[in-house]
């Protein structure tokens, strides 16, 4: 039955159906097609975002050499400090830091593996990472060829950071941690135990050592060490040591080459590191072959109606744009990076915010609310009941008392964050409308239906609002973190209370009670109102209220989506269109976007790309193509989506990028992801990043489906063929084509 009641040659076409089993295997493109382009760089370079991995529990990534990484962390365990940093010695000369002696470097992403190769003094060298997916053990192997034209005496050493623990910490400076080390010279490898505790690291090599040294804290004997160019003869190590180094010799003849393999395991105690470091040593090839062919089988399963690894699955997207085409699928692999569950392939416990550790950024058993709204639509098809326990996490715990929440713990965690109210009521609103588990909203939770829940969240704004209507959300920490005038009374999420509102109340008349609706709607009414009290007219821009009644405006992006997708109709149409102009002016970039103008008085009070002037966190400029389209400017919109989809070619979306502008900061092509040291402190996998695969669906596609059962279609002009195979809705299985054309759609039911 077709659900389009406009039947054209070029209408969109969304049809109601048997799934199209074909559709996975005919158009789903293969997950390796979507590594990362060849990144060549100095690894040293400050702009440059090394890339991540994860297991659905642990996670690492590359560091700035061909050999370290860092953030590795198996929730409890965390061993996240830079491991493994590679020095070269050559024919008896001293050690130097291979981030120095090989440059540039090429790193390329695949998700199942990170592959790095560089060139120093006539070595060509090439490493593959991994992170097993049958625990929490990095796998790395490193060939060396000697291309010199001579034989060379080759040292390489690896130095580990002594660092291994039960529980996350972010002080700041970082501290200089120390543990218990020692050698097993029956298998050639070291052992790093917790000073006070069982959590432990065993690492070494498959080859072994010709010498080993453990350091203490600013140790004289590391830097002799280094000048001598050995190990040897640097007398007894210290029973709690910073680090600890591994010598490895080898003799290459012209064209020769060499083969190190390497495992660092992590676990709660030591058994169980050393069974993990034994295993996955001893059958190398069979676990790194595992890795690749399981991240193709869940990549096929989340596609796959009826799969036994979600509680859902996605729609396939078949289109000739290479741009939307992989925007949609890295935005999907975004999420599926996302996962966690307590061993591979097994259903979600939930989705987490972002990876690997950290000491200078959030945990990685956060889940926070905002990040969590951003794909909740895409939840609600991949993995409804895992969306749902999410919710119900929320719901039970306080929303006002933190950002988000601890996944191991069910603790809130740090500061509250402004748009948590506005993260839950969206959430919820996508998973009834996907869903169409209406039911749902009367199940109770914590002593009170769900509707009773939301419709408090509806009305907190009231708690912190003034005389003059609107509510006060605090200072920096509260908001945008980093921008220091963003603050109290903000256009943004006053504005969320408008929709708010207006959204508990279309719930409420689901459920057949319009009397709890009306109170909200005028509510809404009268708050719309207060917020044009704001604006700053003939600007585009809004101003932020202070306790003295002063008006502070402040040019930036959150203000410019946020009010025109919450109250959009509530706008008269200048301002709309002073608006748009003031983002095309001042914010939109070639491939990117500035989150605050640089006109802005606060630009430079901080070098966080996420939310200042050089940059913009991940989903800002999806949010601003889809504000592009909802006003009509639809060319601009996907024009600028080319450009946006070249940071993909540096693997997934990551937490910020640099505008790309000028002088700022670009790799292949496009703005660089910015890195996870200060003072960037970005994190390079968010699950955010799949709000572009929404963006696609929900923007470009216009499938809007609605609680009442009915499914929306209003697709824009695209210049270009879509379909989507297998879209769930309602529990039902959908299909839509788009063929280019006239615009057409309409609601159906």
């Amino acid at each position: 039955m077709s659900l389009v009641s406009r039947e054209t040659t070029h209408a969109p076409r969304l049809w109601d159906g048997p799934p199209e089993v074909s559709a996975v295997g005919r158009w789903l493109p293969d997950v390796e097609a979507l590594a990362s382009d060849p990144m060549t760089v100095d690894p040293g370079a400050a702009f440059f975002a090394p890339p991540a991995l994860t297991n659905q529990w642990a996670s690492v990534a590359a560091d700035r050499d061909l050999f370290s990484y860092r953030g590795l962390a198996s929730p409890p365990v965390y061993s996240d400090g830079v491991q493994a940093r590679l020095y070269l010695g050559l024919d008896g000369g001293s050690l130097e830091a291979a981030g120095e002696a090989v440059k540039p470097v090429t790193y390329r992403w695949y998700p199942s593996r990170i592959e790095r190769r560089g060139t120093a003094h006539g070595l060509e060298m090439e490493t593959t990472l991994a992170l097993s997916v049958a625990g929490p053990a990095v796998m790395e192997e490193l060939r060396v060829v000697n291309t010199s034209g001579k034989t060379r005496q080759v040292r390489l050493v690896l130095l580990l950071r002594a660092d291994v623990r039960l529980q996350w910490e972010m002080p700041w400076p970082p501290p200089q941690r120390s543990g218990r080390v020692a050698l097993d010279e029956d298998q050639g490898c070291v052992e790093i135990r917790q000073p006070d505790g069982l959590a432990c690291v065993r690492a070494g090599a498959s080859e072994r050592p010709s010498g080993w040294a453990a350091f203490a804290v600013d140790d004289p004997r590391w830097d002799e060490a280094r000048r001598r160019g050995g190990l040897d003869g640097l007398g007894e190590a210290p029973q709690e040591a910073a680090s600890v180094a591994l010598q490895y010799d080898v003799t290459l003849r012209p064209g020769q080459s060499w083969t190190l393999r390497w495992v660092h395991a992590v676990a709660a105690w030591p058994e169980q590191a050393r069974w993990l470091w034994s295993q996955h040593l001893r059958r190398f090839d069979e676990y790194l072959s595992r890795s690749m062919a399981a991240w193709r089988a869940e990549w096929e399963a989340a596609f796959t109606p009826g799969n036994d690894r979600f509680s859902g699955h996605l729609p396939v997207l078949r289109t000739d744009h290479e741009g939307v085409h992989r925007l949609y699928y890295m935005g999907v692999l975004n999420v599926l990076y996302s996962k966690r569950a307590l061993r591979w392939g097994e259903r979600a416990l939930l989705y987490a915010t972002g990876l690997p550790s950290s000491d200078e950024t959030f945990a990685i058993t956060s889940s926070f609310l905002w990040d969590a709204m951003m794909v909740s639509g895409l939840l609600a098809m991949l993995d409804p009941e895992a969306l749902r326990a999410m919710m119900e996490q929320w719901l039970r715990a306080d929303i006002h008392r933190g950002y988000g929440c601890d996944y191991l713990t069910g603790r809130p965690l740090g500061f509250w964050y402004g748009v948590n109210d506005y993260a839950l009521i969206h959430m919820a609103w996508q998973y009834v409308r996907y869903t169409g588990d209406v039911g749902w909203l009367r199940q109770r939770l914590a002593g009170r239906q769900v509707i009773e829940h939301l419709d408090e969240s509806a009305r907190y704004w009231r708690r912190i609002a003034g005389e003059d209507g609107l509510a006060d959300y605090g200072g920096p920490e509260n908001l945008l973190e980093c921008v220091s005038t963003y603050t109290h009374k903000v256009a943004s999420f006053n504005a969320a209370n408008v929709w708010n509102s207006r959204t508990v109340a279309a719930l409420w008349e689901l459920l057949g009670e319009p009397g709890r609706a009306r109170e909200l709607r005028e509510a809404a009414d009268r708050l719309a109102q207060a917020v044009q009290s704001l604006y700053v007219a003939g600007e585009g821009v809004w101003a932020c209220k202070q306790p003295d009644g002063r008006l502070v405006p402040v040019r930036h992006c959150l203000d410019f989506f946020t009010v025109l997708q919450c109250m959009g109709d509530d706008l008269r149409p200048e301002q709309r269109e002073e608006m748009v102009r003031f983002f095309l002016r001042e914010l939109k970039t070639e491939t990117w976007m500035r989150a605050l103008s640089p006109l802005d008085p606060d630009a430079a009070s901080s070098d966080r790309p996420d939310h200042q002037h050089n940059g913009a966190y991940c989903t800002w400029p999806a949010y601003s193509l889809e504000v592009l389209v909802q006003t009509g400017h639809f060319e601009q919109a996907l024009a600028w989506l080319e450009g946006i989809a070249r940071v993909t070619r540096q693997g997934p979306f990551g937490q910020a990028y640099f505008h790309g502008d000028g002088d700022s900061p670009r790799l292949l092509g496009a703005g660089a992801k910015a890195p996870i040291e200060p003072p960037a402190i970005e994190k390079p996998v968010l699950i955010a990043g799949g709000k572009y695969a929404q963006l696609v669906l929900e923007t470009l596609a216009g499938i809007s489906p609605q609680p009442d059962g009915t499914v929306r279609v209003q697709t824009p002009e695209l210049p270009l063929r879509l379909a989507f195979y297998n879209v769930p809705l309602h529990r039902r299985s959908f299909h839509f084509e788009w063929v280019p054309g006239p615009r057409g759609g309409s609601a159906c039911g």
